[in-house]
């Protein structure tokens, strides 16, 4: 028997541990597990993945009890609902469900019935969002579990250089950036992605993080990541002394401001949008080049980092877990 445990129950078991310590997976299972049981005190935090506890729920003689179980984010939709009868049993067995949603949503938005999908959600007893105070009222339409707000915290991993590079930087799956490959071209964005693991060009970038302008184009409402895009791509700017370029999305104005003076406005043609990233790109590229501007940004914004330190995170998920215990029939 499992019992009275802290699980966070990562997608993934890699058999390269090296390409999960590049994905959601590390940050916001392995890491934030690891520093409550550190820095926490929490001596029965276990950390395990989704096909372990498959395997675990075929073994019927084996139960957990009276614990808090993290699952993150998940991988996909069919990893979800074929967990939805052991979630079940779990929650009968005095177990507490939390899903860590962080970018689930969207990556199911394929799925033409998405938001009827996100009642599966009534199935937790509470559900984490790591962007918003929009997104957390998003969600609140669609279930009626506990609705809570952490904000993914930033990666300690990044190492910031003082060389400048001025051609556009984007750090993140393709499909998150809504620009066609060739206005990708066109404005010469350097796309850096994390799929290879610690050898991927994301990572090579985390190495030697230099002063540029980073970019992050969404789609208006139409696309689920407008409602589930999260704090990375500002953290990964801020942390390596660069500015963003960004679309407005809820996430992004609820942390950089309304008035954030290096929003693009989204347009309605190819050319329309070359002409919005350019004029922004040109605006943040003055800034770039100046010393004196540049850390005048970094200063403003510089609370947001303060705001996405893991150990102010991981703070969050104390509070939430000594308020299950203390709840707890």
């Amino acid at each position: 028997m499992i019992d009275n445990k802290i699980i966070f129950i990562k997608s993934y078991n890699f058999p390269k541990k090296e390409v999960a310590k590049t994905t959601t997976d590390y940050l916001r299972g392995e890491l934030i597990g690891e520093c409550l049981r550190k820095n926490h005190d929490y001596s029965n935090v276990m950390i395990s993945d989704y096909n372990s506890l498959l395997h675990l729920s075929a073994k019927k003689r084996i139960k957990i009890t009276n614990s808090i179980i993290f699952f993150v984010r998940f991988a996909s939709l069919e990893q979800i609902k074929k967990l939805e009868k052991y979630i079940s049993i779990l929650k009968s067995n005095n177990n507490y469900v939390i899903h860590d949603v962080c970018d689930f949503w969207n990556m199911c938005e394929n799925n033409t019935n998405t938001h009827m999908e996100l009642s599966r959600e009534n199935i937790m007893n509470c559900v984490i969002v790591s962007s918003s105070e929009y997104m957390k009222q998003y969600i609140k339409k669609y279930t009626k579990a506990k609705v809570v707000k952490i904000l993914h915290q930033s990666d300690s991993r990044i190492n910031k250089v003082d060389n400048v590079n001025l051609q556009i930087q984007y750090l993140g799956s393709v499909e998150k950036l809504h620009l066609s490959k060739k206005l990708v071209e066109r404005l010469n964005i350097n796309i850096r992605t994390f799929g290879e693991g610690l050898k991927s060009s994301g990572f090579e970038y985390y190495k030697k993080a230099e002063r540029s302008i980073h970019i992050s184009y969404i789609k208006k409402e139409n696309t689920m990541y407008y409602h589930f895009c999260d704090t990375g791509k500002i953290y990964t700017a801020l942390a390596s002394n660069s500015i963003i370029i960004c679309t407005k999305v809820p996430c992004y104005i609820e942390l950089l401001g309304d008035d954030y003076e290096f929003f693009i406005k989204n347009g309605e043609t190819e050319e329309e949008i070359f002409k919005n990233i350019t004029n922004v790109y040109n605006k943040a590229k003055l800034v770039l080049n100046n010393e004196k501007k540049l850390f005048s940004y970094i200063k403003k914004y510089s609370k947001i980092l303060e705001m996405l330190n893991l150990n102010n995170v991981v703070k969050k998920y104390d509070k939430l877990i000594k308020n299950i215990y203390l709840n707890r029939t």
